[in-house]
């Protein structure tokens, strides 16, 4: 089908699939990574954010040897091994005006939450971290008031009084994976003040449709960060270049009344796992850096010297970065979630 030229379209030139529903007049069906607490607070929008790569190769899960190929490749810069961009179609995703969510997917359960507090301290569990050289190179990632609208933007946070437990599917991924996570979280950790506890490997498969509760896997609390590689038959949003997703899932806290992140996800594209090795580490590394800052709720910023960029050469974790995850780590305990 021909769209008309002024409808909102990906970096790649593609219609969103939300716009193309919009178009022929039909509505859009909610998802389930968005279900409400209960009926007088409907979920916050959770819109994982794209990480893009002109250089990124199709290949199925079933290829995957799990071995990194190292090449010795001369005279090669940064800007060449690291070209990610990022599209800005999912970051505006939104609850409209109707109460209508863009969503993908119906939800199978509307109403299914675990009981609130899971974890919760009455202090924070780590100290807050201290800026060493601050710096304003650094966005936060804001929830738009369901009822409010774009007027009212609440700062997606985490409580520092629980920690964040994370699982990882290793299916596909090098050897080492879940020790490169175990350091990039560690690195997460020290900058926002929030502690990472490691939940143990899972068999939890990559999915858009992703339950923020599910009991029968996990218990009575909010399911586990989910970490693994992806192929677009998994993900359809690592199509084409997209290489990365993350982003936090959001419930409404009463105690703090505002939406505090409970759960989310961090998929690498599995194409990552061909790239070289850059300065002693994977090229996933900084990919999987760069969504764990998403995760925990840092925004793109138009700086290219910051690792939150949507493009450029930074691998680490610069001081306007290092500065926004500090604000984040700084929020209220969150024991009504």
């Amino acid at each position: 089908m021909t769209f008309p030229d002024d409808l909102p379209r990906s970096p790649t030139g593609r219609v969103p699939a939300w716009v193309q529903q919009e178009a022929q007049g039909m509505a859009p069906a909610p998802t389930e990574w968005r279900t409400p607490p209960s009926a007088a607070y409907p979920p916050a929008p959770w819109s994982p954010t794209p990480y893009v790569s002109p250089r990124k190769r199709r290949r199925t899960r079933a290829m995957v040897t799990g071995v990194v190929t190292l090449l010795v490749v001369l005279a090669l810069g940064m800007q060449e091994m690291l070209p990610w961009q990022t599209s800005s179609d999912l970051t505006n995703s939104a609850w409209r005006a109707d109460g209508v969510w863009r969503g993908d997917t119906a939800p199978d359960d509307r109403t299914r939450t675990p009981t609130p507090g899971y974890g919760e301290a009455r202090e924070r569990l780590l100290p807050a971290p201290v800026v060493v050289a601050p710096d304003d190179s650094y966005a936060i990632l804001t929830i738009a008031d369901p009822y409010a609208g774009e007027a009212v933007q609440h700062p997606l946070t985490w409580s520092p009084c629980r920690a964040i437990e994370y699982v990882v599917n290793t299916e596909g991924a090098p050897e080492d994976f879940t020790e490169r996570i175990a350091d990039a979280v560690a690195e997460v950790s020290a900058a926002t003040g929030l502690a990472f506890v490691y939940a143990g490997p899972t068999t939890e498969v990559p999915t858009v449709e992703r339950a923020r509760y599910q009991p029968e896997r996990y218990g009575d609390r909010w399911a586990p960060v989910l970490i693994a590689f992806a192929d677009e038959t998994e993900i359809p949003r690592l199509a084409d270049n997209v290489v990365g997703l993350g982003g936090a899932d959001a419930s409404y806290d009463p105690t703090s009344e505002l939406f505090r992140a409970v759960t989310g996800i961090v998929y690498l594209d599995i194409t990552l796992t061909d790239e070289l090795l850059l300065w002693g580490e994977p090229a996933y590394v900084s990919v999987l850096r760069h969504e764990l800052g998403h995760l925990v709720g840092l925004d793109h910023v138009d700086d290219d010297e910051q690792l939150m960029a949507s493009g450029g050469p930074v691998r680490e974790f610069q001081a306007g970065d290092l500065t926004g995850l500090a604000e984040l780590g700084n929020a209220e305990c969150a024991p009504g979630v």
